[in-house]
């Protein structure tokens, strides 16, 4: 897949960064696990943001657009109202 055709998920706020969310264990004797990913919260607003959540958002966003260009081409262009050169009798 070429790098244009990647899209960035975007937060509800609007942000594109965020941070990976872990979760720490300690058992006593064993010492500590590997850190377990818990996953992604918002740098700006601090939300936790589901992934799939924001991929559905950004293929409804792509789907509106094909749409609307769509109907753009099946539409026909108002026609444009012809006013006579000669002032009407009134």
């Amino acid at each position: 897949m070429a790098l244009s055709e990647w899209s960035k998920l975007l937060c509800d706020c609007g942000s594109d960064q965020f941070i990976q969310v872990v979760s720490l264990q300690y058992h006593e004797g064993q010492g500590t696990s590997p850190p377990r990913v818990e996953g992604f919260q918002c740098v700006s607003c601090k939300k936790k943001c589901r992934q799939d959540k924001m991929i559905k958002d950004l293929q409804l966003k792509k789907k509106k657009a094909e749409f609307e260009a769509l109907r753009q081409e099946i539409e026909p262009e108002p026609e444009k109202v012809k006013t006579s050169d000669t002032p009407s009798a009134y």
